[in-house]
């Protein structure tokens, strides 16, 4: 396990819109996971993975359980529960074939995920 914070500082890629850089954690993970040639990254998030809309808002939207990061870039979703630049990666990435969100705060979904098990959302590449 590590932190996601990229070591960027002095050249920090400038965001398209507004102020906040594009580069934060979720991208830090993934890079890192790529540079370590892991096949996976796991994010452990406060949902239970990516849904079609906001949970808190709409208690009826549904869990995406598998989709792949083009289809998921495609659908042009305004809140993602993580960074839009990870997915970006992921179509990029040699070693790194799926980014996996689960929910950190239920004991043993990081564990499940590690195993394989079906737990929160993929994303593959």
């Amino acid at each position: 396990m590590t932190h996601g914070t990229p070591p960027y500082g002095l050249y920090e890629q400038p965001p398209e819109i507004g102020s906040i850089p594009p580069n934060r954690t979720d991208t830090g993970a993934v890079l890192i996971a790529e540079v370590m040639g892991a096949k996976n990254c796991i994010l452990a998030k406060n949902v239970d993975g990516l849904y079609v809309g906001d949970p808190r808002i709409d208690p009826g939207a549904e869990l995406i359980p598998e989709i792949t990061a083009e289809e998921l870039l495609s659908r042009d979703m305004e809140d993602m529960v993580l960074e839009k630049k990870a997915v970006e990666l992921l179509l990029h990435t040699r070693h790194v074939k799926e980014i996996r969100v689960v929910n950190g705060h239920v004991p043993g979904a990081i564990t499940k995920a590690v195993r394989g098990e079906r737990v929160g959302t993929i994303i593959r590449a």
